[in-house]
Formats: C-alpha cells, sequence, structure tokens
C-alpha cells in the first residue's frame, strides 16, 4: 500500500442523502428521531411481485421477499438547476443517474457551493 501525499490533502466537506421516504438528509435524519419504520411492500411501478415473488426460497429466478426500502421521490428539476443536460437527454437518464446527479447537487450545496471562492479544478464529486 502507498504512502498518502500530505501535500494532497482530501476533505468531505458536503453530505446528502437520498432514502427511503426520505429526499434529502434532514427528512432522513428525522426519521430516524422518531423511529420511522421506512421497510415497505414493493410498489408495483418497481417490479410485479405475481411474476418475481415465490414463498418458495428454492424456486429459481424468484425472489422470497416483497418487502425493502424503497425511494419514491428525490429533487430532480434540471432545467430549474441549470444543468448543461439537454432537456430531452434529461427525460433519456435512467433514476439511478437522476439520482446521483440530485444527491450530488445537495451534498455540493451543503458544502457551500455555489458561493465557493477555490479552483474548480480541484473540486470533485465522489459518488
Amino acid at each position: 500500500m502507498s504512502e498518502i501525499n500530505s501535500a494532497s490533502p482530501v476533505a468531505i466537506v458536503g453530505i446528502a442523502a437520498i432514502m427511503p421516504e426520505a429526499p434529502d438528509g434532514n427528512t432522513f435524519w428525522a426519521n430516524i428521531r422518531q423511529g420511522r419504520y421506512s421497510i415497505t411492500e414493493v410498489p408495483l411501478e418497481r417490479w410485479d411481485p405475481a411474476l418475481y415473488f415465490s414463498p418458495d426460497h428454492n424456486e429459481p429466478d424468484k425472489t422470497y421477499s416483497k418487502i425493502g426500502g424503497w425511494v419514491r421521490e428525490f429533487p430532480w428539476d434540471p432545467v430549474r438547476w441549470k444543468l448543461p443536460v439537454p432537456p430531452k437527454v434529461a427525460e433519456q437518464m435512467d433514476g439511478g443517474q437522476r439520482w446521483a446527479i440530485s444527491a450530488a447537487r445537495s451534498a455540493l450545496l451543503d458544502a457551500g457551493w455555489p458561493q465557493w471562492k477555490t479552483d474548480p479544478e480541484r473540486v470533485a464529486v465522489i459518488l
């Protein structure tokens, strides 16, 4: 394992979360403090239990659980955010891509962006 170069510091300066029943970090922590239970049956728009569920743990190509933590909503407004993504491209992005961009944007805002006075070449988002 190589030694870390002390001349190249790394800092985590912004935090965001998109979790089941919590489209942002503050709601997520509030849900934890309130003891909110966010595990539910699978939403039909996610996958159809009639096709993929079986209580038999040995049945091939089936799952034996219909519950999980499902992210149902999170902020997504690339036009208002002035993202350099053409609207037609944004429409074609899958949910995971939208989710990642939304979370990254929230973390940057949490870190104080866009009021930064820093070299943008030295800033990165790591998911």
